[in-house]
């Protein structure tokens, strides 16, 4: 494929094409899995448009062309960024109330449970196919470590700072320190074939 005809398009076009992938990029990174062709193009249309919005409106203001690109990327992006943080999640709670729909934006359960900013997870213990059981606990101590405090893979791999381990189901937990050396942390992975089961503990989201 040759980009030389792409490059030689008016700036304000290419503004709007780069806005607007931009923009599906940022709001839908992690969460475009399941998208086809025409799902990238047409979400990537919705956020060109926002962008050239953007331009309309600063052409009133400012006839610099670099002003008037910056400000249409800038609108694009923050739209995204309010549909990634809110917009999707109420779009979905929207559906339910009004027992249109109740599915969810994500793929998988998983996923759903990883973007729920509201209400944040406490513990997490994965059990092996073996009948291991490992645990992290309380995941906020790990929340500004590397990775967050935990990783869940769309293939359903699954890592995290192991701090209770136990052999089987009558065994009593023993408890484990992921950061036995002081400038180091232990982030421990087990791939999807190996997870029989994961059991995520949140906090109550209601007030009594």
């Amino acid at each position: 494929m040759q980009i030389q005809p792409l490059l030689d398009l008016p700036l304000e076009t290419l503004v709007v094409f780069a806005a607007g992938y931009t923009g599906y990029r940022i709001a839908y990174t992690g969460r475009s899995r399941a998208h086809k062709s025409i799902d990238t193009l047409f979400l990537s249309s919705v956020f060109g448009f926002i962008a050239k919005l953007g331009g309309t409106i600063a052409e009133g203001f400012t006839e610099n062309d670099v002003v008037n690109a910056c400000l249409s990327v800038t609108l694009s992006v923050l739209v995204a960024v309010i549909w990634r943080k809110w917009g999707a999640d109420m779009s979905t709670q929207v559906l339910r109330y009004f027992k249109i729909s109740y599915t969810h934006v994500h793929t998988n359960t998983i996923e759903t449970i990883c973007s729920s900013n509201e209400i944040p997870m406490i513990q997490l213990v994965v059990r092996k196919k073996g009948g291991e059981r490992l645990m992290s606990h309380p995941l906020s101590r790990f929340s500004c470590k590397p990775f967050g405090p935990c990783l869940f893979g769309h293939d359903g791999s699954v890592g995290l700072y192991v701090t209770d381990y136990k052999k089987c189901i009558i065994d009593e937990w023993e408890e484990i320190n992921p950061e036995r050396n002081v400038d180091t942390i232990d982030l421990t992975y087990i791939p999807a074939d190996l997870v029989e089961e994961i059991e995520v503990t949140f906090k109550s989201s209601q007030t009594h």
